[in-house]
């Protein structure tokens, strides 16, 4: 917008319906900031919360990003990011951060996690507090409609176990019907690359 100010008119401010320069007797006066007492700013409330381990919540899958990760929002309105305890899935498509493209059935595993939890009620256990080598996440056991997510995913062949952090024998046995069933991920004739060692590959 370009204006001048009225004729005579020493102050004026310019009106925000109609752009035109209007005289004043009482012009607004900008601090400096030497004037201001600038203080630090507070968060409110975080977006995603922390959780200590052993924190039992109960709540709402409202998303599932990839098929070992969802996020939680608790009956108290407190939202949850979770890695799912157990289990690592494909990878999936990075190249839009400059990354690497997806595994094979990674879109698969996704959909199966989004089917099995999204907009339901589930029952979630902190068993590892968020930290970096989680993105933030922390690792949650969680159960819907009674049962195991991790090792229905397993089951299901949309994850793999993963070897290092693996919790229970019933996971063990969820992986190996699928790989009898040749289901998911084990349905190629050439096994699939842990999700784990393809991070690692350049």
């Amino acid at each position: 917008i370009v204006t001048t100010a009225p004729k005579g008119a020493k102050d004026f401010t310019i009106s925000p319906q109609t752009g035109k320069a209007e005289p004043t007797v009482a012009p607004v006066n900008i601090p400096k900031d030497s004037d201001v007492n600038w203080k630090k700013p507070v968060v409110v409330q975080q977006a995603v919360n922390p959780a200590p381990k052993g924190r039992i919540e109960k709540g709402v899958a409202t998303y599932a990003l990839d098929g070992d990760g969802a996020g939680i929002t608790s009956k108290r309105g407190e939202k949850l990011n979770c890695r799912i305890e157990g289990i690592d899935a494909p990878e999936t498509d990075k190249t839009r951060f400059g990354k690497k493209p997806a595994q094979p059935h990674a879109d698969e595993s996704l959909k199966t996690l989004q089917k099995m939890i999204v907009n339901k009620e589930v029952t979630v256990t902190v068993t590892e507090e968020a930290s970096t080598k989680n993105y933030g996440r922390s690792v949650c056991k969680i159960e819907v409609e009674g049962k195991d997510v991790s090792t229905e995913m397993l089951r299901a062949g949309a994850a793999m176990l993963y070897e290092q952090f693996y919790k229970g024998p019933q996971h063990r046995a969820a992986q190996n019907q699928a790989k009898a069933n040749k289901v998911g991920i084990w349905s190629d004739k050439v096994p699939p690359q842990p999700p784990w060692e393809y991070r690692r590959t350049p």
